[in-house]
This record gives structure tokens, C-alpha cells and sequence, in this order.
């Protein structure tokens, strides 16, 4: 169930012990690779294209506190900040030994990451693995949201924020946010609902750009003093790319024409 893994990344290596687990998604059974590296206390979830899903992996960098996405298809790095609770290395190898290999599939939690981009990250910050890890792709900074409708009050909250404090005006919607289309009209949007003292009557749309990436994970934790371990159930990570249409509804403004995604849907 499992090879030594060596995943050479530039000039810097993650070398660990490389697992398989089986999992199912529309009838049929795919593998998501899992090489666990103790030595640089990373994971490394090599998630294959399956359903509508596109391949993905994930990094998880518990030294530095950091979680990447590297999606190759569009040659991009997605990069946030690691919870407090996250499963580590040592969690998940016991919990894939106890599953024999196989994500439970009759009970599991569907964790939905709703996914905003922020900026380009800094790369003078970039730890070197990571930098390795993302070598000739795009470094995206991202916020994670528990819901859209939060998602839609915070950035509106800090659009008219940023717009208020002076920053130009291309620079508040294309350097700190994902917004999805006729970027012209989004800035009219801004400036008339800002300029007329209404920004209660500005509203902000947030949908799914791109078709949702995925991550199967277990994991068990070993009680303080104790030999015994605790298993949650496992989780179906769903991780979802957003963008975000602002529109002021003074009259006389004309609301911004937006191309549904045709993928979009709901899970």
C-alpha cells in the first residue's frame, strides 16, 4: 500500500513514504496518492481528475502553517493559511492504517471551502519548498469562506473600505479581488453607490468560476498520556474558486452583464 517517495521539486525534495487510498465518486473507484514526509512535517494529497472534478494536489506545510493548492491545468499556486486543527501527518498515517487503505464511504463529512482570491502572494515569503512545490506556476493568495453570503458581506465590506481610504480604483477591484467579468462596469458600479453616500444599496454576487477541486482525508488523534486514539469521521474536502459581480441599484445604473458559468452548481 505504500513506496518510499522521492518528489523532487527543483533543487529541493519531498522524500517520504508514498500511500494509496481508494475512493469512490460516481461508481467508479480512483486512487489519491499520500506521501507523508516527517522529517519536513509535510502531506502531499495527489488528487486524479474524476466526475467533474479536475486534478488537483495539495500541499500541506505544518511548518510554516501553510496549505497549497497547485492546480496544473491552469498553472496556478493557491496558497491561505493552515487552521489550528489540521490533520498531521502522524493523525493521518494511523487513520489510513486502521481504514485498510480505503476512504469509509458510509459515513463522512462534505467539508466546502468557498474560495476567494486576494492578491498575488508575496514570493520573497514563500518558503523554498513551496516554492519548489509551485516552480513556473502563478502564486495566488486566497481567503477561505464558510459561506457565500459571507464571502459577499466581507469583500463588499473591504471594496468600499479600500475605495474609501484613496486606493485607485483598478487597484481595489484587480489586486485584491476575483471578480468575474466587464471589470469597466464593476468600477462605475463602485464608484456611483460610493459617490451618492449609499453603500447599503451596493450588493455583491459570488459564484463558482471554475469547476470544484477535491481532497479525501482521514485521520486519527492520540489522547494526552494516553495510548488511545480518537477517529473522527473522515472528510470529502470540497474546494471551490469563486468570483464576485458588485451591482448599485440607484437608479439609472445599468447592472453588469455576467456569462453564467455553465458548470456551476451547487453541492
Amino acid at each position: 500500500m505504500y513506496t518510499l517517495a522521492i518528489l523532487l521539486l527543483g533543487l529541493a525534495s519531498i522524500q517520504g513514504q508514498m500511500y494509496s487510498m481508494d475512493f469512490k465518486e460516481g461508481g467508479q473507484t480512483f486512487q489519491e496518492m499520500i506521501t507523508i514526509d516527517k522529517q519536513n512535517n509535510i502531506l502531499v494529497y495527489d488528487v486524479p481528475q474524476h466526475a467533474n472534478r479536475g486534478a488537483a494536489t495539495y500541499l500541506k506545510d505544518f511548518m510554516n502553517r501553510l496549505n497549497v493548492m497547485r492546480d496544473s491545468a491552469v498553472k496556478t499556486c493557491y496558497i491561505w493559511a493552515m487552521e489550528q486543527d489540521e490533520p498531521t501527518p502522524d493523525n493521518v498515517l494511523k487513520a489510513l492504517t486502521k481504514a485498510n487503505f480505503k476512504f469509509p464511504q458510509n459515513r463522512y463529512w462534505v467539508q466546502n471551502d468557498k474560495m476567494l482570491q486576494i492578491g498575488k502572494y508575496d514570493s520573497t515569503k514563500v518558503p523554498t519548498i513551496i516554492g519548489q512545490f509551485c516552480q513556473n506556476h502563478k502564486l495566488i493568495e486566497v481567503e477561505i469562506f464558510a459561506s457565500t453570503a459571507d464571502m459577499e458581506k466581507r469583500v463588499k465590506d473591504k471594496i468600499l473600505k479600500k475605495y474609501a481610504s484613496g486606493k485607485t480604483k483598478r487597484a481595489v477591484e484587480l489586486e485584491e479581488y476575483q471578480l468575474c467579468k466587464d471589470e469597466p462596469k464593476y468600477v462605475e458600479h463602485i464608484r456611483r453607490c460610493y459617490q451618492a453616500g449609499k453603500p447599503d444599496l451596493l450588493t455583491l454576487k459570488c459564484k463558482i468560476l471554475l469547476n470544484p477541486h477535491c481532497s479525501y482525508t482521514v485521520s486519527c488523534k492520540k489522547l494526552p498520556n494516553q495510548n488511545v486514539f480518537v477517529c473522527p469521521d473522515p472528510v470529502h474536502s470540497m474546494t471551490q474558486i469563486h468570483c464576485c459581480t458588485p451591482s448599485c441599484a440607484l437608479v439609472g445604473t445599468q447592472s453588469p452583464t455576467v456569462v453564467t458559468n455553465p458548470t456551476n452548481k451547487s453541492y
